[in-house]
């Protein structure tokens, strides 16, 4: 389950599963893990959802 795994589910639109792709990634040592999460924020931020893109910016600061 690599990054592009990630990258995949994200072009598939399949967000929440992209979001934990990425942050797995990340715990694991992967910088771009957190980039990758930090965008699928960014995905909800852009669309207006500033709850949910919220909630993963809050479990990135908190790298859970």
């Amino acid at each position: 389950e690599g990054l592009e795994q990630c990258r995949t589910l994200l072009r598939q639109k399949r967000y929440d599963e992209a979001f934990e792709c990425y942050m797995k990634a990340w715990l694991a040592g992967s910088s771009q893990g957190r980039i990758g999460a930090e965008n699928v924020g960014h995905v909800f931020s852009n669309a207006g959802d500033t709850e949910k893109a919220e909630s993963l910016y809050k479990r990135i600061r908190e790298k859970k």
